[in-house]
């Protein structure tokens, strides 16, 4: 699921980029929003297994 969200985050920030250029709001927003969904990610795959299933009860 996780995946898949950063996936679709990462095609709309192209989108965007493509349409109104890097260093507009919308573009920087969308790439800060990415930027959560990959540290989520990153978290999760770096902090032991136990850990992982007692925080997403």
């Amino acid at each position: 699921m996780l995946g898949c969200n950063i996936e679709s985050k990462r095609r709309e920030m192209i989108e965007a980029s493509n349409r109104y250029g890097l260093c507009a709001n919308v573009t920087i927003k969308i790439s800060q929003e990415l930027d959560e969904l990959l540290n989520q990610y990153y978290r999760m795959m770096t902090q032991p297994k136990e850990m992982y299933v007692e925080t997403s009860k």
